[in-house]
């Protein structure tokens, strides 16, 4: 598919809310932690786990406000969100007010989820992710994180997510600013790879007997 014939947004419409929870949770299913946490729980778990990045946009009871959670681009085909991408800048360049949000999206999940899941968040994933982010070179306050990368599959291997990270790339040269992010299986490794960004360091993470790879990765206008 050539670029003319989808476009990026920059701005998300109330009414979106729905197509892009759809997309990141059939997206989850090919991360195995993510499935492994969710998994036999309600959507709405699921779903505040996404809105605690996302913002009120997705909250259908709160559909008219802001997605003040990160920045939001999605690559659209014939007006339809084909793939999403959720990012936030610096803290020391830009603030999201959505702290409240947050933290009752963050208390309900936690709520629901059972002893074992949390106790795993705890004492397996959380330290790992720690220790990707010593990996990365720089602080990660100062970087652009991507948060959420998802693309609808059957519309995969389009270009939508290639297009999505050129633009954000783009403004990390003309803003000097670094992007980190972690990449948690092979086929997102394999993307990121293939667009130059920098491999910093892998780790196993113990799923209940399982084991899955997550990758941290960056791109620094400074070492390019």
């Amino acid at each position: 598919m050539s670029s003319n014939e989808f476009q990026i947004s920059k701005t998300l419409g109330s009414s979106e809310g729905n197509r892009v929870l759809s997309i990141l949770q059939t997206a989850g299913q090919d991360i195995p932690s993510h499935k492994y946490l969710f998994e036999g729980l309600p959507e709405t778990v699921e779903n505040a786990f996404f809105q605690m990045v996302l913002g009120p946009f997705t909250d259908r009871f709160l559909g008219s406000s802001a997605h003040s959670g990160s920045e939001f681009w999605t690559s659209k085909r014939n007006g339809e969100i084909q793939s999403i991408m959720a990012f936030m800048y610096p803290q020391n360049s830009k603030s999201y007010d959505h702290q409240a949000f947050q933290g009752e999206r963050a208390q309900y999940m936690w709520s629901s989820l059972p002893d074992r899941k949390k106790s795993w968040m705890m004492s397996e994933s959380a330290p790992k992710c720690s220790l990707l982010e010593s990996t990365l070179g720089f602080p990660t306050e100062e970087a652009i994180e991507i948060k959420l990368l998802a693309t609808d599959p059957e519309a995969r291997r389009q270009g939508h997510a290639k297009a999505l990270l050129t633009e954000l790339k783009a403004e990390s040269r003309n803003s000097r600013t670094p992007i980190w992010l972690i990449a948690h299986n092979q086929e997102a490794v394999q993307m990121y790879r293939a667009l130059d960004f920098q491999e910093t360091g892998s780790v196993d993470v113990d799923i209940e007997g399982r084991t899955a790879t997550i990758t941290a990765f960056t791109y620094n206008p400074a070492t390019q």
